[in-house]
């Protein structure tokens, strides 16, 4: 990751003006713990951000620091510095407000939790589907977002279809499981339209994709939530997984309807160019598709 080849004492001084004194000496003794020992084992620890209500829990040495550097520290879920795009969001959340909706976020790929406790800050009234398979990782999500009264942890993979996946992970990094469709798979699959679907008056507002490669699964159908979101978000796995594909299913689904794209570090935002219609931005006509008309597998999100 990027923050890899950023001099230490670079990162400590960054951590110390973002977080504070106090916070910030913390966090670089986590960051020189990581340093010093990567991947070593230990219990979980609490830190305190500035601006966040509720410590964060992270394992000590691993990615979750990493983690909490990227979501806090450098803001990469922050869009606020497209003042368009931004008002375009803000615009779509009061609106499916104002017409007794709920807006909802699914957080694709949660790990710990920290862009799902972002979101729900920024949209207190939004319903956040975290959702997360990895049993470690989830129980250190559900931890983080238990006084969140609106985010709901989820442990499932996220696919095209209800099913059963198995994990696999070559590197041990918690922010590294990867999943793989197994009918014998100990973890179950949900969909996007099925979490939609649990909220009668639910809209889509902002659906986040980071899940390691599974993308080709998640856009080969039943994607018709894509063309009703306003925001998409996602991280590129092409350099990771070779001849793949994962850039492409995504942008051969996203590209059926008009969308800005802008990048902050690792993520691309997608934006749907919005033409309000009862508060809801929506697709231009000539992005529909054969998803739209796909039946909806119906399943347990837990």
């Amino acid at each position: 990751m990027a923050q890899g080849k950023t001099p230490v004492a670079l990162r400590a001084a960054r951590l110390v003006r973002g977080f504070g004194a106090r916070s910030g000496a913390r966090a670089c003794w986590l960051l020189l713990q990581k340093v010093l020992s990567p991947q070593s084992a230990g219990d979980p620890c609490q830190l305190r951000i500035p601006g966040v209500p509720h410590p964060i829990w992270l394992r000590p040495a691993t990615s979750d620091f990493d983690v909490v550097e990227q979501i806090f520290l450098r803001r990469e879920y922050d869009f606020t510095e497209w003042a368009a795009h931004h008002e375009a969001i803000e615009k779509a959340y009061a609106e499916c407000l104002d017409d007794g909706n709920v807006p909802i976020i699914v957080d694709c790929g949660a790990n710990i939790g920290c862009a799902s406790i972002w979101f729900s800050q920024r949209y207190p009234e939004a319903v956040i589907y975290a959702v997360e398979p990895e049993p470690r990782n989830f129980a250190l999500l559900s931890r983080n977002v238990i006084d969140y009264r609106n985010i709901i942890p989820i442990q499932a993979a996220i696919s095209d279809r209800v099913g059963r996946i198995s994990l696999h992970n070559p590197t041990d990094e918690p922010w590294a499981c990867q999943t793989e469709e197994d009918a014998r798979g100990a973890i179950a699959a949900v969909t996007i339209a099925d979490l939609l679907a649990q909220r009668p008056n639910g809209t889509p507002l902002i659906v986040k994709v980071d899940i390691e490669g599974h993308e080709t699964a998640l856009f080969r159908s039943n994607t018709a939530w894509a063309l009703a979101t306003p925001l998409v978000v996602f991280e590129m796995h092409d350099w990771l997984f070779h001849w793949r594909g994962t850039g492409d299913a995504m942008f051969r689904c996203l590209t059926r309807g008009r969308r800005d794209y802008l990048v902050r570090g690792e993520n691309i935002f997608a934006f749907s160019h919005p033409r309000s219609v009862h508060g809801v931005i929506t697709p231009t006509d000539d992005a529909a598709t054969d998803d739209q008309r796909e039946p909806v597998a119906r399943g347990r999100a837990r």
